[in-house]
């Protein structure tokens, strides 16, 4: 069975019916964003070259923080993101993994760098 593509907040919690692993400490819990299927110019993305952009990608959509995230003193002015904000994260930062076939990051805090409107147009 191949990824869970979806980029639904509802979709994606119902499909991890087992719960939502939850973060510990100062860790953000990432729905890695998913690729359209087909393409501005009408081509259709074959589902393997969507999965692996998913790996590839740079946005995430926030699903859970952890009870110490962005509460030390360094983030005193910062923006803190809200569950189901999509946001720009650095790359190969954190661990990557599946759980029930959604794509998931889980990083520290200071790597969510910048909240993001469409993450389609974002690109490396």
């Amino acid at each position: 069975m191949g990824l869970f593509l979806s980029n639904d907040y509802e979709e994606v919690m119902s499909r991890l019916v087992e719960g939502l692993p939850r973060p510990y400490g100062p860790h953000v819990l990432l729905k890695l964003y998913t690729r359209e299927e087909t393409t501005e110019g009408g081509i259709m993305l074959p589902e393997s070259v969507r999965e692996e952009a998913v790996y590839q990608g740079m946005v995430g959509m926030v699903l859970a923080l952890g009870p110490n995230a962005y509460t030390g003193e360094e983030f005193k002015h910062w923006q803190k993101p809200c569950v189901k904000d999509w946001v720009l994260f650095r790359p190969n930062s954190g661990v990557r993994f599946n759980d029930q076939n959604v794509p998931l990051r889980l990083v520290f805090d200071d790597c969510v760098l910048a909240p993001v409107k469409n993450p389609a147009t974002i690109t490396r």
